[in-house]
């Protein structure tokens, strides 16, 4: 799988699902683009954003995502083709997967998720983060990948921070915590928080290591049968 700017972690087990692990939000580092499934097409494109505006004198920072032509987001686009698309509201423990009915999907067409908060610079009024994330600590976006086989069902876990202090409050920019991906077509997936990526890693190397061992236990009964 082709993972640019972004590093993938596999869990060594027999439903091997996909944990694609995005770079901390840096202001001004580029977009970055993942192939979610090996075929050459971008499938989620990240951009940390921050600037102003010379009318008005407002400052945007945040975070914009942009689906790939394959991607369908659970949620709705309210203002037509183009305009921010809302997530719907998801929680650990929602399930995602061929029963959720079909109107719940939206095709992007453009239409970016974006999670970001300004300020007018004259006035100083702030304009927070959309309202679907007020009082979440993290907001999930879901959505199904087509492929040929069928359709393989994910979700985006974005976290919200305390601001840097050494950064002017209004420069807080969401955290990526990781994108999962599922590994059968057709088949339902449950929200959940995306761990820390050590902790990926050490559940990979677990699972790795009790796959290891019963190798080995098989491979010694499989000698004493030839006894």
């Amino acid at each position: 799988m082709k993972a640019c700017l972004a590093s993938l972690i596999l869990l060594a087990s027999p439903a091997c699902a996909a944990v694609f692990v995005l770079p901390r939000p840096v202001l001004g580092s580029p977009m970055v683009s993942i192939d979610l499934n090996g075929d050459a097409v971008n499938d989620v494109s990240v951009f940390f954003h921050s600037y102003s505006m010379t009318i008005g004198g407002v400052y945007v920072s945040g975070v914009s995502l942009f689906f790939g032509p394959d991607v369908e987001i659970f949620g709705t686009i309210p203002d037509g083709p183009g305009t921010p698309l809302i997530p719907a509201d998801l929680f650990p423990g929602s399930i995602l997967g061929p029963s959720t009915p079909v109107g719940t999907w939206s095709a992007p067409n453009n239409s970016p998720v974006s999670i970001t908060s300004s300020i007018r610079q004259t006035s100083y009024h702030v304009t927070p983060f959309p309202s679907y994330t007020e009082g979440k600590e993290n907001i999930f976006i879901g959505f199904r990948l087509r492929e040929q086989e069928g359709y393989r069902y994910g979700w985006v876990d974005v976290q919200f921070t305390d601001p840097d202090p050494s950064e002017d409050s209004v420069k807080i920019l969401p955290d990526i915590n990781g994108i999962y991906l599922g590994d059968f077509h057709e088949a339902a997936v449950m929200v959940a928080p995306i761990p820390e990526p050590s902790q990926v890693l050490l559940a990979g190397a677990g699972l790795a290591l009790m796959r290891m061992r019963r190798h080995r236990s098989l491979k010694k009964d499989h000698q004493r049968l030839e006894r």
